[in-house]
Protein backbone atom coordinates (compact mmCIF):
# COMPACT_ATOMS: atom_id res chain seq x y z
CA UNK A 1 0.00 0.00 0.00
CA UNK A 2 2.46 2.24 -0.76
CA UNK A 3 1.80 5.81 -1.51
CA UNK A 4 -2.00 5.27 0.29
CA UNK A 5 -3.14 7.56 2.88
CA UNK A 6 -2.29 5.17 5.38
CA UNK A 7 1.10 5.21 4.96
CA UNK A 8 2.03 9.21 5.49
CA UNK A 9 3.66 9.77 8.59
CA UNK A 10 1.89 13.18 9.36
CA UNK A 11 -1.35 11.31 10.45
CA UNK A 12 0.76 9.40 12.92
CA UNK A 13 2.64 12.50 14.11
CA UNK A 14 -0.69 13.72 15.17
CA UNK A 15 -2.19 10.96 16.97
CA UNK A 16 0.60 10.37 19.06
CA UNK A 17 1.09 14.11 19.52
CA UNK A 18 -3.01 14.39 20.74
CA UNK A 19 -2.09 11.20 22.59
CA UNK A 20 0.87 12.89 24.55
CA UNK A 21 -1.87 15.94 25.42
CA UNK A 22 -4.20 13.91 26.60
CA UNK A 23 -3.55 9.83 26.45
CA UNK A 24 -7.09 9.35 27.78
CA UNK A 25 -8.77 10.43 23.99
CA UNK A 26 -10.88 7.82 22.91
CA UNK A 27 -10.12 7.15 18.70
CA UNK A 28 -13.51 8.64 18.12
CA UNK A 29 -12.44 12.02 19.83
CA UNK A 30 -9.13 11.67 18.09
CA UNK A 31 -10.84 11.38 14.87
CA UNK A 32 -12.76 14.59 15.44
CA UNK A 33 -9.69 16.42 16.48
CA UNK A 34 -8.24 15.62 13.65
CA UNK A 35 -11.02 16.48 11.11
CA UNK A 36 -10.96 19.73 13.07
CA UNK A 37 -7.31 20.08 11.72
CA UNK A 38 -8.12 19.46 8.27
CA UNK A 39 -6.69 15.59 8.81
CA UNK A 40 -8.88 12.50 7.48
CA UNK A 41 -7.98 9.79 9.31
CA UNK A 42 -10.53 6.47 10.59
CA UNK A 43 -11.12 5.10 13.04
CA UNK A 44 -9.44 1.80 12.47
CA UNK A 45 -6.24 3.91 11.69
CA UNK A 46 -6.47 5.31 14.76
CA UNK A 47 -6.74 1.96 16.88
CA UNK A 48 -3.89 0.85 14.47
CA UNK A 49 -1.27 3.72 15.95
CA UNK A 50 -2.47 3.76 19.51
CA UNK A 51 -1.56 -0.51 19.20
CA UNK A 52 1.91 -0.05 17.77
CA UNK A 53 2.45 2.98 20.35
CA UNK A 54 1.39 0.39 23.26
CA UNK A 55 3.55 -2.40 21.79
CA UNK A 56 6.55 0.03 21.58
CA UNK A 57 5.91 0.98 25.16
CA UNK A 58 5.72 -2.90 26.27
CA UNK A 59 9.13 -3.23 24.29
CA UNK A 60 10.73 -1.01 26.17
CA UNK A 61 9.46 -2.14 29.38
CA UNK A 62 10.85 -5.53 28.73
CA UNK A 63 14.44 -4.12 27.56
CA UNK A 64 14.63 -2.47 31.03
CA UNK A 65 13.50 -5.24 33.30
CA UNK A 66 15.33 -8.23 31.65
CA UNK A 67 17.87 -6.94 29.84
CA UNK A 68 17.90 -9.69 27.50
CA UNK A 69 16.18 -12.69 26.17
CA UNK A 70 12.52 -12.44 27.45
CA UNK A 71 11.05 -15.54 25.96
CA UNK A 72 9.91 -17.63 29.07
CA UNK A 73 11.58 -20.88 28.64
CA UNK A 74 10.53 -24.30 30.86
CA UNK A 75 12.97 -25.38 32.79
CA UNK A 76 13.54 -28.94 32.19
CA UNK A 77 14.43 -31.26 35.66
CA UNK A 78 17.03 -33.48 35.93
CA UNK A 79 15.21 -35.12 39.10
CA UNK A 80 11.99 -35.42 39.89
CA UNK A 81 9.81 -32.67 41.30
CA UNK A 82 8.50 -34.03 44.82
CA UNK A 83 10.33 -36.04 47.67
CA UNK A 84 10.44 -40.14 47.25
CA UNK A 85 8.68 -40.45 49.86
CA UNK A 86 5.31 -38.97 48.29
CA UNK A 87 6.38 -40.47 45.05
CA UNK A 88 5.97 -43.77 46.77
CA UNK A 89 1.96 -43.39 47.88
CA UNK A 90 0.98 -44.33 44.19
CA UNK A 91 3.33 -47.65 44.64
CA UNK A 92 1.95 -48.38 48.27
CA UNK A 93 -1.32 -47.81 47.15
CA UNK A 94 -1.19 -49.89 44.50
CA UNK A 95 -0.01 -52.50 47.08
CA UNK A 96 -2.99 -52.03 49.50
CA UNK A 97 -5.58 -51.89 46.76
CA UNK A 98 -4.36 -54.14 44.20
CA UNK A 99 -1.83 -56.23 45.81
CA UNK A 100 0.74 -54.93 43.64
CA UNK A 101 -0.14 -56.16 40.64
CA UNK A 102 -1.83 -53.80 37.61
CA UNK A 103 -4.73 -51.69 38.61
CA UNK A 104 -6.73 -49.72 35.97
CA UNK A 105 -5.44 -46.04 37.04
CA UNK A 106 -8.95 -44.80 37.27
CA UNK A 107 -9.77 -47.86 39.62
CA UNK A 108 -6.85 -46.86 41.50
CA UNK A 109 -7.47 -43.28 41.77
CA UNK A 110 -10.95 -43.24 42.55
CA UNK A 111 -10.24 -45.79 45.60
CA UNK A 112 -7.21 -43.52 47.09
CA UNK A 113 -10.47 -40.27 46.76
CA UNK A 114 -7.98 -38.54 44.12
CA UNK A 115 -9.22 -36.43 40.94
CA UNK A 116 -7.68 -38.69 37.91
CA UNK A 117 -7.23 -35.13 36.06
CA UNK A 118 -5.88 -32.62 39.03
CA UNK A 119 -2.27 -31.37 38.44
CA UNK A 120 -1.28 -32.97 41.66
CA UNK A 121 -2.65 -36.50 41.07
CA UNK A 122 -0.59 -36.19 37.42
CA UNK A 123 2.63 -35.09 39.19
CA UNK A 124 2.30 -38.05 41.58
CA UNK A 125 2.07 -40.06 38.92
CA UNK A 126 4.59 -38.80 36.74
CA UNK A 127 7.15 -38.89 39.45
CA UNK A 128 6.65 -42.03 40.18
CA UNK A 129 7.56 -43.15 37.06
CA UNK A 130 10.40 -41.01 36.91
CA UNK A 131 11.96 -42.42 40.46
CA UNK A 132 11.36 -46.22 38.83
CA UNK A 133 8.40 -47.60 41.25
CA UNK A 134 5.59 -47.57 38.64
CA UNK A 135 4.91 -47.98 35.07
CA UNK A 136 2.61 -46.17 33.43
CA UNK A 137 1.42 -42.42 33.10
CA UNK A 138 -1.07 -40.07 33.99
CA UNK A 139 -2.78 -40.93 30.63
CA UNK A 140 -2.47 -44.95 30.84
CA UNK A 141 -5.28 -46.82 31.19
CA UNK A 142 -3.17 -48.83 33.51
CA UNK A 143 -0.55 -48.35 36.15
CA UNK A 144 1.73 -51.47 37.47
CA UNK A 145 4.71 -51.36 39.93
CA UNK A 146 8.33 -51.93 39.15
CA UNK A 147 10.39 -54.98 40.80
CA UNK A 148 12.20 -51.91 42.29
CA UNK A 149 8.95 -50.18 43.52
CA UNK A 150 8.14 -53.61 45.07
CA UNK A 151 10.74 -53.34 46.62
CA UNK A 152 10.37 -49.77 47.69
CA UNK A 153 6.26 -50.37 48.97
CA UNK A 154 6.96 -54.10 50.08
CA UNK A 155 5.41 -56.11 48.25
Amino acid sequence: MAGSEQDKPGKSAAVRSLLEDNPRLTNAEIVAALAGKGLTITLPQVSSIKYQLKQRKKKARRGRAGGGNTKNVRTSRAYPAVAFKDATQIGEAIVTFAQGERIRRLTLLEKMGRAPTSGTTRTLITNSGKYGITVGSYVAEWLELTDDGKVACDA
